[in-house]
């Protein structure tokens, strides 16, 4: 069975935008009936803490009611994120979100286009896939439908291949397929594109009943102006410039949009 991957012309868009982060109240062991005189101001957590502990940009500290209140910071979970950033003085790796004309989507986030029925778009860690659709068409006589890109089948002119039983085996086959009904019980059939990963392919690896492959870490950039210079992309550890294309393999072509 073909390779998804193999099958479609992919443009990847490499984009970076930060994401926003959670916190909840935290009141250190040692220090947090600390004193205070500067009412509402801030304090650091070294005077909080009477030295036993060093600033940290994970904790923020205030005078509250005239004691020191602190307040730690919580991280979201980035260890499905294929590429995270920490930016130099601050708390939690994040995970790398896509902008796309004018709205962000986040890792993992899919959508189609609202020009072209056959183009559909992903977002993983900052990398914007666009693909187009691989229909399949398993029945005998398919029919064309507005808004539709691939051929649509209706039933009882599905065939045994989509029948509920036999397409739960045939997805468990090839999950790289896909058949979505809609209300009037005609099929959509296409194999998806897998997104392009911003890990070198020995760092790749595919899940069990899973189409697409994943990295097996989270690689953290340092999110400084001399880490990765203005108006420029870093990919699978290369750094390329603004609208500069390149081809990481043979189906995929990319280009840097900063």
């Amino acid at each position: 069975m073909p390779d998804a991957r193999g099958v479609v012309l992919m443009i990847c868009l490499l984009v970076a935008a930060p994401s926003p982060s959670d916190a909840f109240l935290f009141d250190p062991e040692q220090g947090s009936d600390t004193s205070c005189t500067n009412e509402g101001g801030l304090v650091s957590v070294k005077e909080a803490t009477g030295g036993r502990l060093q600033d940290d940009p994970c904790l923020s500290c205030t005078c509250k009611n005239g004691t020191v209140s602190c307040e730690k910071q919580r991280c979201p979970n980035v260890d499905t994120c294929p590429v995270a950033t920490l930016t130099p003085g601050t708390c939690c790796r994040q995970c790398k979100t896509c902008s796309y004309l004018g709205q962000i989507y986040n890792n993992g986030d899919q959508w189609g286009s609202s020009q072209d029925a056959c183009r559909t778009l992903s977002c993983k860690a900052g990398v914007i896939t666009i693909a187009r659709m691989q229909c399949i068409t398993p029945c005998h006589n398919p029919q064309r439908l507005v808004g539709y890109c691939c051929p649509v089948c209706q039933p009882p002119d599905v065939g045994i291949l989509i029948a509920t039983a036999e397409m739960a085996l045939l997805q468990n086959l090839d999950p790289c397929l896909q058949c979505t009904p809609n209300r009037e019980h005609w099929s959509h059939c296409f194999r998806t594109a897998c997104p392009a990963l911003d890990c070198p392919l020995a760092a790749q690896y595919t899940p069990d009943k899973q189409c697409c492959p994943e990295c097996r870490a989270t690689r953290t950039l340092d999110w400084s102006p001399a880490a990765v210079p203005s108006r420029s992309c870093s990919f699978q550890l290369v750094t390329y410039d603004h609208l500069q294309s390149f081809r990481p393999d043979d189906c995929t072509l990319c280009k840097c949009e900063v």
